[in-house]
């Protein structure tokens, strides 16, 4: 198949526990593996081999078209990031054939390829001659990394002296800027400031539309959804599905979906308030209380799928001196995002500002959300200075639904029906007969 870019065969990777693998990498690497790998083996003569090996990765087998964006999903330790770096060639498999046709760039971590004591613009041309690109294409693309990347004052600075979030700007721009016919991206939408990871999504959503075959792995299901047309669902080093991005996202899902109530905080405790007043009593405010009620009382764990709740705030406003907007984020477990409301919203807007104590409630209505976990991340924002104070994950919560569903076909193959949402909607049945008019 002409279009195939990225075939891969039976692909393996196997570590040994508590060795090193000592060829590749720079030479002193390569020494020092050596001698380590020779003062461990003293160690090891006594243990199984087969016990002390480790597949991070098992018989992969997949193929991707030119212009299609592949997403890669799983938890932690699956092997997402084993199987980038083996594209991208920072690692050898073990076993296995990989065909790739085209130039490929890569950012798996912050900085990646960068040297530390050469500047900005020494490492963008260092970066693009390892990519294959003469010095004139180089310079025809220089300014536009640059001006992508926001770093034109520290260009001249030793990369050394960047902050985390500068490095990943310089380097993503460099990658997404050199006409690269493959992409492989590791988790990039999860670092830097939210303006920055909606300018990088911005990118992204074009180089789909411009034939560029793209890896992206992530823990954002969002992203997933939003950017992939084919996914591949990675479990324990051992490719687990394969489909479009709907249905591996669904089934990653109810993998992971396994809630432990005793993990879940629906109502924020007074260590945890101190800590977060601590940082916003600047603005000359205090948090008194924020949890979820449902039916005159505080929630602990878990909702009622049947009747509404209530996300509520008591606040303390110590001052007259800002006008204060509180907001939510409402999010899926697994990083999808449902909604996001606060009460400057629309034509609710409510005004914030004199001095006293208030209590901020948003009802959510009954029968609206499924069977799942989910977190409520919190925002409290000043209008004169535009700053914004986030309480991650304030709120953590299951619902549940007593098996409401349990007549249902489509509930007994799934155990809940499909999706975040379970709306009770109502429905008109309108039979017709077949005489004609």
């Amino acid at each position: 198949m002409e279009d195939v870019v990225i075939r891969v065969k039976n692909l393996s990777k196997r570590y040994k526990i508590g060795t090193q693998e000592y060829f590749g990498g720079s030479l002193i690497n390569r020494i020092t593996g050596f001698f380590s790998e020779k003062l461990r083996k003293k160690n090891l003569n006594n243990i199984d081999k087969k016990e002390n090996e480790f597949y991070a990765l098992k018989d992969i087998n997949f193929e991707l078209k030119q212009g299609e964006t592949l997403g890669i999903i799983g938890q932690n330790g699956a092997g997402k990031t084993t199987l980038l770096k083996i594209l991208s060639g920072i690692t050898e498999p073990t076993t296995g054939n990989i065909e790739i046709h085209g130039r490929v760039a890569s950012i798996l971590e912050v900085g990646t390829g960068f040297h530390p004591d050469l500047t900005g613009r020494e490492n963008v041309y260092l970066s693009g001659k390892m990519l294959g690109l003469s010095k004139k294409e180089i310079d025809s693309k220089f300014d536009d990394i640059v001006a992508f990347s926001g770093v034109e004052n520290f260009i001249d600075t030793a990369v050394k002296y960047y902050s985390s979030g500068m490095y990943l700007r310089l380097a993503f721009s460099v990658v997404v800027n050199i006409d690269a016919d493959v992409l492989l991206f590791d988790e990039v939408l999860n670092v830097g400031d939210t303006e920055f990871q909606q300018k990088c999504l911005k990118k992204l959503l074009e180089l789909t539309n411009s034939n560029k075959t793209i890896l992206l792995v992530s823990h954002n299901m969002n992203d997933i959804l939003h950017l992939c047309n084919h996914v591949l669902y990675i479990e324990k080093g051992k490719l687990d599905y394969e489909g479009n991005a709907n249905t591996s996202v669904s089934n990653y899902l109810q993998s992971i979906e396994k809630p432990d109530n005793a993990l879940l905080n629906a109502y924020i405790d007074s260590n945890t308030l101190e800590k977060i007043n601590s940082s916003i009593n600047k603005k000359g405010i205090k948090i008194i209380s924020l949890g979820l009620f449902q039916k005159g009382e505080a929630i602990s764990t878990a909702v009622d799928f049947y009747a509404p709740f209530d996300i509520s705030v008591e606040i303390d406003k110590l001052n007259s001196d800002y006008q204060l907007n509180f907001s939510y984020g409402f999010i899926h477990h697994g990083n999808i995002f449902l909604s996001s409301n606060s009460i400057n919203a629309r034509n609710n807007r409510q005004i914030l500002k004199e001095k006293g104590k208030y209590l901020l409630t948003m009802t959510f209505p009954d029968s609206l959300l499924n069977k799942s976990v989910y977190q409520v991340d919190m925002y409290i924002s000043c209008e004169e200075t535009d700053e914004t104070f986030q309480i991650k994950s304030a709120l953590e919560f299951s619902v549940n639904d007593f098996q409401k569903h349990s007549t249902h076909k489509i509930f007994k193959a799934f155990n809940k029906f499909p999706g975040p949402l379970d709306p009770s909607f109502e429905w008109k049945l309108k039979k017709y007969n077949d005489e004609k008019q």
